[in-house]
């Protein structure tokens, strides 16, 4: 597995008004849901680098 560092200003985390410890799952749900709807990954790999369901990103990303 690959481990990447982000800094996220403090005015981005409170504009997306998550707990910090909530954000790495966020960023991890948005990355994931973008290079799915892009088509870089396919549904199955958005949803194991998010955590979520395979139905829950196709679904999601049916909606944006």
């Amino acid at each position: 597995m690959h481990q990447l560092t982000l800094t996220i200003p403090e005015e981005t985390v409170l504009a997306l008004n998550v707990k910090p410890e909530q954000l790495q799952g966020e960023v991890l749900l948005a990355a994931a849901m973008k290079l799915y709807k892009l088509s870089k990954l396919s549904s199955k790999a958005a949803a194991n680098a998010s955590g979520y369901s395979q139905s829950f990103i196709t679904f999601t990303t049916s909606k944006i």
